[in-house]
C-alpha cells in the first residue's frame, strides 16, 4: 500500500481494551509506518501506529464552551497506560447522547492543529470504525471530501438499525431525534464508502439490506496462545472473564447453582467490572468467587490455566433483540485458546449460532440442558478433546488474519486510482 491508511474511531489502536485491541487485529499485516489513528478515548500503544492525534470528550466540550483551539497530537511520551479500575462509566441517555453530538458539531476542535497533522500524516485512505454515533462518520466524510480519498467502513454493531431504545428501554423523544441523526450521518457518508467491512455474515447481510456499497466479512482474528487444555486436572478451575452488564450475572449464578449441585467443592471464578448490586449478588452464591478486574495479559494466564471457560447471557425479549448481532472478542480468544468453552445463550444470538454450527463449544440455551452439558464439558475428556480440535479448525478458517483487509484495502485503493 502506498500512503497512510487513516483510521477514525472512539478507541485508540492498543491491546489494553477489547476494541482496541479489536482494530489492531484488525490491521496487523499492516506495517506500523502505514497507519495513523483520530481517536476519541484511551491509550494509543506506538507500536500499532506511527502518528496519533486524541481529540476526548472533554476537549471537545471545552472547545465548544471557550471556543479555544489546541494542538492534540499524542508523543510517545504522552501514552500511558490508563487505570481502568479507577474509573467511572459514564451512565448513557439519549438526552446525553444528543448533546454530546451537539458539542462535537460545534466545537473547535477541527482546527489548523488537526488539518496540519492530516496534510502531514496524508492519508491514501480512511478506515472509520463506526460506534453509536454520528461524528466520527462526518468527520471522516468531511476528510475524505476534501482529500479525494476513499473510506471504508468497519463495524461489529447494527447501531443505524436499532429502532428501539437500546440505551434505557423507555419510549423517548431524544432518543428518536439521536437515531435520525445517526441515520443521516450514515447516508451522507455512503457514497464515500468503498467498501464495508463486518466481522459476521449475518452484519453483511443487514448492512447489504440497506447501503450500496459492498460489503465483506472479516472475522475477528486472534493472536492467543494455543494450549492442548482437553485433559481435566486437578483442581477442577471454571472462569468467566469479561463484562458483567446486562444481567449477565443472573446467568452466571445459574451456571454456579447448577455446578455446586454438580459437587459443592467446584467454584465458578469471575473477572471483571461490576456496579456494586451485582457483586453483592454475586457474592451470596456460594459457587461463585468474585476476583473482579484483571489486566489483559492476566486473562490470558487465567484462560490457559482454566478447565473450562465460560460465556453467558442473560434470556430476556429485549435483551435477546439488543444482543443478537453481538460477537465478543472474548469468543474468539475462547475458542482459539486450546481450553474447553461452554456458553449459556439464547439460540437466537449470531454468536450462540456460529458456535453450534462449528460444534467448537458446549452449547447451551435451556435451564434443563445445563447440568448434563457441565457434566461433559468438565467430564467427558473425549468431548472436550473433540470440540479443542474443531476449535482448531475454527482458528484456521474464521480467526486467523490472512490479509483478508489488505486485499479489500488494496482493492479499494487500485479502483480509486483507476477512477
Amino acid at each position: 500500500m502506498k500512503g497512510n491508511l487513516l483510521v477514525i474511531s472512539n478507541a485508540a489502536m492498543c491491546q489494553s481494551d477489547s476494541n482496541g485491541r479489536t482494530i489492531s487485529r484488525l490491521l496487523d499485516t499492516l506495517s506500523v509506518e502505514q497507519k495513523c489513528q483520530f481517536y476519541v478515548y484511551g491509550c494509543p500503544d506506538f507500536s500499532e501506529g506511527h502518528s496519533f492525534y486524541n481529540v476526548t470528550d472533554r476537549d471537545a466540550l471545552y472547545s465548544f464552551v471557550k471556543r479555544m483551539k489546541k494542538d492534540s497530537v499524542v508523543k510517545a511520551a504522552q501514552a500511558a497506560p490508563v487505570n481502568k479500575t479507577n474509573q467511572k462509566k459514564v451512565r448513557k441517555t439519549p438526552l446525553k447522547m444528543l448533546f454530546r453530538e451537539f458539542v462535537w458539531k460545534y466545537g473547535c476542535w477541527n482546527n489548523k492543529y488537526l488539518d496540519k497533522w492530516l496534510k502531514d500524516v496524508n492519508p491514501a485512505a480512511i478506515l472509520v470504525v463506526a460506534g453509536d454515533n454520528a461524528f466520527t462518520l462526518d468527520f471522516a466524510r468531511k476528510v475524505a471530501r476534501k482529500r479525494n480519498i476513499p473510506v471504508i467502513l468497519y463495524s461489529t454493531e447494527e447501531y443505524p438499525f436499532k429502532n428501539y431504545n437500546y440505551v434505557t428501554r423507555k419510549a423517548s423523544l431524544f432518543y428518536a431525534l439521536w437515531r435520525a441523526k445517526l441515520k443521516k450521518a450514515y447516508k451522507r457518508i455512503e457514497k464515500y464508502i468503498k467498501a464495508g467491512v463486518f466481522n459476521t455474515e449475518a452484519l453483511v447481510k443487514l448492512y447489504k439490506s440497506e447501503y450500496s456499497y459492498p460489503c465483506y466479512v472479516v472475522y475477528q482474528s486472534s493472536d492467543i496462545n494455543e494450549a492442548d487444555n482437553y485433559k481435566t486436572r486437578e483442581p477442577i478451575t471454571i472462569s468467566y472473564l469479561g463484562n458483567l452488564g446486562l444481567n449477565r450475572h443472573k446467568a452466571l449464578i445459574r451456571i454456579a447453582e447448577v455446578l455446586g449441585e454438580i459437587d459443592s467443592n467446584i467454584k465458578l471464578d469471575i473477572y471483571g467490572k461490576a456496579d456494586d448490586f451485582v457483586i453483592e449478588e454475586l457474592k451470596k452464591c456460594p459457587s461463585i468467587r468474585f476476583k473482579g478486574f484483571v489486566g489483559y495479559e492476566e486473562v490470558i494466564d487465567i484462560i490457559h490455566n482454566s478447565t473450562l471457560l465460560i460465556h453467558a447471557e442473560y434470556r430476556d425479549e429485549f435483551y435477546t433483540r439488543d444482543l443478537k448481532y453481538a460477537f465478543s472478542t472474548k469468543i474468539t480468544d475462547s475458542v482459539c485458546s486450546g481450553t474447553p468453552f461452554l456458553i449459556y445463550a439464547p439460540d437466537e444470538l449470531v454468536e450462540t449460532q456460529f458456535l453450534r454450527e462449528n460444534d467448537c463449544a458446549f452449547v447451551v440455551s435451556e435451564k434443563t440442558e445445563l447440568k448434563s452439558s457441565l457434566l461433559s464439558a468438565i467430564f467427558d475428556e473425549a468431548e472436550r478433546k473433540r470440540k479443542v480440535d474443531n476449535a482448531k479448525i475454527v482458528r484456521e478458517k474464521f480467526f486467523t488474519n490472512n490479509g483478508q483487509f489488505g486485499a479489500i484495502l488494496e482493492g479499494v485503493l487500485n479502483e480509486n486510482s483507476s477512477s
